[in-house]
Formats: C-alpha cells, structure tokens, sequence
C-alpha cells in the first residue's frame, strides 16, 4: 500500500511550496491515469466543513503517473499555524468520471500542517 498522500508540512508564511498527489486506482499501488482531467484541491480546519481553498485548480504535473502539484499562494501561506484536512478531486472531462485523493486504508483525508515560524515573528 502506498503512504503518500497522507501529510505535507509547510511554515507559516512560505510561499510557492509545492504539494504533490498521485491518484491511486483501487488497489491503492496502480497509479491512476490523469489524462483528460482537471484537478482541484479543497482544504478545510479539521472537523469543518468550511473550505478555506475551495476547488483550488491544480496542475496536472505527469498525467501517465497519476501525479498533479498545487504551488502555494501568499494567501494559502497566511493559514493560521495549525493541522487542517484536505482532499483532491480529479474530473475526467468527456465522462465526468470523478476519482479522489487521498485513497489510502485508514485515512479519510490528507493532513496539512501549517507550522508557526520565527521569521517575522
């Protein structure tokens, strides 16, 4: 079983830190194909349904490996510090086939850990 997905950390404050997700199949090792998709991410405060980047279009980074990036804005670095759930969303355009990330066992969601940083403090 694949662990990606689960976790990426950021400082409070860093712009342009990329988050990257592969999309899985079913089996959760087979990386799932992105051609013809667009990807958005949503992050929420955990246990809240408040998105704070709401279908955030992502790039589709190496369709063939499942693999799509979102590069943090200055916005998305002023988060307050703290852990919020996040999610991505793939739509094959001509189907409308929706396909979601994280896929992993045990995990409903993946982790961003926006962490307090002395600079600027």
């Amino acid at each position: 079983m694949a662990t990606r997905n689960r976790t990426t950390r950021v400082k409070r404050g860093e712009t342009g830190h990329i988050i990257q997700v592969t999309f899985y199949e079913d089996d959760g090792t087979t990386v799932y194909n992105l051609t013809g998709h667009t990807v958005v991410i949503e992050v929420t405060a955990q246990n809240d349904a408040t998105n704070l980047l709401e279908g955030t279009n992502m790039t589709v980074a190496s369709p063939l490996t499942g693999v799509a990036t979102y590069t943090m804005t200055a916005n998305d670095a002023l988060l307050a510090a703290g852990t919020y759930d996040w999610e991505c969303r793939a739509t094959h355009t001509s189907s409308g086939r929706v396909r979601i990330a994280p896929k992993v066992d045990g995990f409903d969601y993946g982790k961003l850990i926006m962490m307090e940083s002395k600079v600027g403090a």
